[in-house]
C-alpha cells in the first residue's frame, strides 16, 4: 500500500512539475509559495526530457529554461509589489489567474484552466512539432499535464468539501445526542 501511494505521489509531482513549467507563462497573480519545489524541479525535468531526444535540436527546449526563470522572477516581483501595496492575499499555493480570462472576459477561471489552456498548448505543441519535434512533444505533454493537474486539484477540493460536510453532520448528531442526555439528566 505504501509503495503504491509513494508511486502515485511521484507521478503527481512529475505531472505538477511539467504543468508548472507552462503555468508561469499562462497565469498571473500567483500565491506567495508558488511554484515551490515542483517549480525548482523544472530545471531537472527539462534536461532529463532532452536526454530522451539524442541527435535532435534541443535549443528551443533549452531556451525555455531562462524564459521560465524570467517568468518566475516576474511572478515573485508581482507578489512583492502586492504585499508592499497591501493588496489582498490569495492562497499561498494559488497557481494564478489565467491571462486568457483577461483577453476573453466571458471565460470562467475554471473553464480556462480545465479546457482552453490545455487545448491551446496542445495545438501550439502540434504546430511546433512540425518545426522541432522535442519542443513540440514537450508542449503536448505539458498540455496533458495541465489538464491532469487541474483535475487533480479540483478532486482534492471536492474531497475536502465532502469531508467538511461529513464532519458537520457528525457534529450535529453529537450535539443532538448531548442535548438528549442533558434533558434527561443523565451524563
Amino acid at each position: 500500500m505504501d509503495d503504491g501511494r509513494f508511486a502515485l505521489n511521484i507521478a503527481a509531482f512529475i505531472i505538477r512539475t511539467w504543468a508548472i513549467s507552462l503555468e508561469v507563462f499562462l497565469r498571473t497573480g500567483t500565491g506567495l509559495r508558488y511554484p515551490g519545489p515542483p517549480g525548482v524541479a523544472v530545471f531537472v525535468l527539462i534536461p532529463m526530457y532532452g536526454c530522451g531526444w539524442p541527435g535532435h535540436d534541443l535549443w528551443p527546449l533549452f531556451l525555455m529554461l531562462p524564459a521560465y526563470l524570467a517568468m518566475c522572477i516576474r511572478l515573485r516581483i508581482s507578489n512583492l509589489w502586492q504585499r508592499m501595496h497591501n493588496r489582498p492575499m490569495v492562497h499561498s499555493w494559488y497557481n494564478g489567474f489565467p491571462c486568457l480570462c483577461r483577453l476573453m472576459p466571458f471565460l470562467s477561471e475554471g473553464t480556462a484552466k480545465r479546457l482552453v489552456e490545455p487545448f491551446l498548448v496542445f495545438v501550439t505543441g502540434a504546430a511546433c512539432a512540425i518545426w522541432n519535434a522535442p519542443f513540440g512533444c514537450y508542449l503536448i505533454g505539458a498540455s496533458v499535464c495541465l489538464l491532469i493537474s487541474h483535475s487533480l486539484g479540483e478532486e482534492i477540493q471536492r474531497q475536502q468539501a465532502l469531508d467538511m460536510h461529513d464532519a458537520m453532520i457528525q457534529q450535529r448528531q453529537v450535539a443532538d445526542r448531548f442535548r438528549q442526555l442533558r434533558n434527561r439528566g443523565r451524563w
